[in-house]
């Protein structure tokens, strides 16, 4: 079986060693269980929370996409309809806001522990057998 690529692993939610476990124990973003992580890893159990706290870091990743959104989300509605009302900015910008909270958060625990977990990819784990 091929290689789990970098995106296919932070777009999956997987673990930043072996690629295949899962960061978190329900998968649908729609569940009221969505926030629920995982200790460890499934697959090669590499615990996730480097340490106590770790995700509360988090946070500041998903404040960033946040911004980033409403931003984008501003200046396209600007560039497209000529500068509209503030209610027209806040019927859209706002029900974006509350669809995306979900999968901005979840987003942003992957992206951080990608980014500050300083955990290192082991290809060899990257196997549907398990670790070798």
């Amino acid at each position: 079986m091929p290689k789990t690529t970098l995106f296919q692993a932070i777009t999956g939610g997987c673990c930043p060693r072996c690629r295949r476990g899962h960061l978190f124990q329900y998968n649908s973003w729609l569940s009221s269980r969505f926030h629920v992580q995982r200790t460890n890893c499934e697959h090669c159990n590499l615990r996730f929370e480097l340490e106590p706290a770790f995700f509360i870091g988090a946070r500041y990743v998903s404040y960033a996409l946040m911004v980033a959104l409403i931003g984008t989300m501003f200046v396209g509605t600007n560039v497209l309809m000529g500068d509209p009302s503030l209610t027209v900015y806040l019927s859209i910008v706002l029900p974006a806001i509350v669809i995306l909270a979900v999968p901005i958060q979840r987003s942003s625990q992957v992206l951080y522990l990608y980014m500050f977990g300083w955990v290192e990819y082991d290809p060899t784990l990257d196997t549907d057998g398990g670790p070798v």
